[in-house]
């Protein structure tokens, strides 16, 4: 019955069917070890650190290696939640550290691929443009990603009361609070009734939000890493923040909008519990 609490509601097929299997035999393996979830984070970091010092080389075969490492803590990655779980040993302080774990290994390896660029191809691999494409690229990122993430956890840490970034949410509803003259923001359930699309675009729809996430982004990464094709991935790394950044933007001036609204009516606006 504690095995089956592994599986979170939150899991894609992505995470159910391809990291799962593998990091629930390490899991029952790890239990019976006096080896705490938090120190699992701290092993998974150590291995991040290491692949992305790999990754940060001139060397294709290098880059690769590294990529795989950072594979490898992803499914390691896995069982510090799931032996929490099992052992009753679940804090605040374990879910804030594996989330900062994850959000810097995103950002450490981005700029890890783009040094590792700047170095294999150079400043002039698209021509003479005065700059280095590679290292204004990483500076990019930096901005697109420490903001996406801003956008990201004032939403669930102030709004929806969460640590995990997988409780984010696009849009709310304004609900009646626990007290008189109070409201709370309730994430937007989705509506039954909506439109019908075709099922082809239906499918492409959610295959797309697998793509888009961390679990499939380290196997594909791991590919084009082993093809050599590390400046296609990084590209897909610089666009992808770019993206991001702009739709969290959207849901988060959106959100300031609700927030202020309700200080106008004059109502009290519940924190997140």
């Amino acid at each position: 019955m504690l095995y089956r609490i592994l599986v979170k509601p939150q899991d894609n097929a992505v995470t159910r069917y391809l990291y799962r299997p593998v990091s629930f035999p390490l899991t029952r393996l790890l239990v019976w070890t006096p080896i705490t979830p938090n120190q699992i984070s701290y092993v998974v970091a150590a291995l991040v650190l290491l692949g992305c010092w790999m990754t940060a080389h001139a060397s294709a075969h290098l880059a690769t290696a590294g990529t795989a490492v950072i594979l490898g803590a992803a499914y390691i990655d896995c069982c510090d939640g799931e032996i929490a779980r099992l052992k009753l040993m679940s804090s605040r302080l374990g879910a804030w550290l594996d989330t900062v774990v994850d959000e810097l290994s995103s950002v450490g390896y981005m700029i890890a691929l783009g040094w590792h660029c700047h170095l294999a191809f150079g400043r002039d691999y698209y021509g003479d443009l005065g700059f280095d494409p590679w290292l204004a690229a990483i500076a990019l990122g930096i901005v697109t990603y420490g903001w996406s993430m801003y956008c990201i956890y004032y939403n669930i840490i102030v709004v929806v009361g969460s640590a995990n970034s997988q409780d984010y949410a696009g849009s709310f509803d304004v609900v009646p609070g626990r007290q008189p003259n109070s409201v709370r923001l309730r994430p937007t359930a989705a509506s039954a009734g909506g439109r019908r699309w075709p099922r082809w675009i239906a499918m492409l729809g959610t295959c797309a939000t697998y793509m888009v996430r961390r679990d499939f982004i380290s196997w594909f990464a791991l590919l084009l890493a082993a093809l050599h094709q590390t400046r296609i991935l990084f590209i897909g790394f610089t666009v992808g923040g770019i993206a991001t950044a702009l739709l969290v933007t959207v849901d988060h001036v959106k959100l300031r909008r609700v927030r202020r609204s309700i200080v106008r009516r004059g109502q009290i606006l519940e924190s997140a519990s």
